[in-house]
């Protein structure tokens, strides 16, 4: 700048810059994109791919893609040239395996600017669809007083697979006894009632097999049990009836006459017939050896009692029968001997 006195030279020297637009990249733009994993149970090493893409309309060298795990550098991929609007694809080998049932984060990272997260799934071992139920035990109890037994046969589902209506069967020898269903999830026991009738029954020892059965069963070893059951013989079933017991005023004994009578089930050994009085004093008893199923027997057994008077004496004697629940009270009729006379000739003429 130069000033002179009366009049100024102005000499003005001016400097060029270059205006830059900010909204204009000056290097290259990055996205990147990758699937999460899942690693197979057994597997030795995994891959993780991804995806980077030159968002920018400029080309890039040398681009540095790092695998991270955490703050952890686990992979390094350098793409030596990458077109604008171009996408290339980065693959890391990665031979660290986690525990099965458990997952892991990775993150893709390009040129520090642009990042991927993966989650990496460890598998559990692959489990086969197993079929195995098992009887395990057999409970009820078999008798022959009853019409209708009842047997419950527990089985347990040993697989990992849930069964629903397994056939259950309960055989004796090659004679089918009954059959049922059951049903039982996975690592549960389930069971079934089924009924088996008297008629099917023997008494002495009596051996049953139940049977589960179910289509696609792994272990057919374990599908049957048996149990052995001691039978006991089937107990008589006995009734009687009393007649009218008549005596005389003066008479030192009278006649008691008892028919017991026994069902279609079972012979009768040793039946006992006692006769008390009102007090539960024992007067006279009587013993049928044998009485066969379906049949009736009368015996009569005498009394030692006197009577001094006439009347009729009401619930004057118990009679009880072994094998009978209970007793039945008898009366007494008491006549004259005149009228023991009237009777006698009544019954059997002059």
């Amino acid at each position: 700048l130069t000033v002179a006195d009366n009049a100024a030279e102005v000499t003005t020297m001016t400097k060029e810059y270059d205006i830059v637009d900010s909204s204009v990249a000056t290097e290259p733009t990055f996205a990147v994109t990758a699937d999460d994993v899942t690693v197979e149970f057994g597997a030795e090493s995994f891959e993780i791919k991804a995806v980077v893409t030159n968002t920018s309309d400029m080309d890039a060298t040398n681009v540095e893609v790092k695998l991270l795990k955490g703050l952890e550098e686990a992979g390094y991929v350098r793409i030596a040239k990458l077109a604008a609007g171009k996408e290339h694809t980065v693959t890391f080998d990665i031979d660290e395996i986690g525990e099965a049932g458990t997952t892991a984060t990775y993150y893709v990272q390009v040129a520090n600017q642009a990042q991927a997260e993966v989650t990496v799934t460890f598998a559990e071992e692959a489990v086969e669809d197993v079929i195995d139920l098992a009887v395990t035990s057999i409970s009820g109890t078999l008798s022959l007083d009853v019409e209708t037994n009842y047997v419950t046969v527990f089985v347990e589902n040993q697989g990992n697979v849930d069964v629903t209506n397994a056939r259950v069967a309960l055989t004796a020898g090659n004679e089918a006894l009954g059959e049922g269903t059951v049903s039982a999830k996975a690592g549960a026991t389930g069971f079934c009632s089924i009924a088996v009738p008297a008629t099917a029954l023997t008494a002495g020892e009596f051996t049953v097999v139940a049977t589960v059965t179910v289509d696609g069963d792994a272990n057919e070893e374990n599908n049957s049990l048996e149990k052995t059951y001691t039978i006991a013989a089937p107990t008589p079933e006995l009734s009687f009836t009393v007649a009218e017991v008549v005596t005389t005023v003066g008479a030192e004994s009278f006649p008691v006459e008892v028919t017991v009578t026994n069902s279609e089930k079972a012979d009768a050994e040793n039946v006992v017939v006692t006769i008390y009085d009102a007090n539960s004093a024992e007067l006279a008893s009587a013993t049928i050896d044998h009485l066969a199923a379906g049949t009736s027997e009368t015996v009569t057994i005498n009394v030692d009692k006197k009577y001094e008077t006439a009347g009729t004496f009401r619930s004057e004697l118990q009679v009880l029968v072994s094998g009978v629940s209970g007793v039945k009270w008898v009366g007494v009729t008491v006549n004259n001997i005149t009228d023991g006379i009237a009777i006698l000739k009544a019954q059997y003429g002059e």
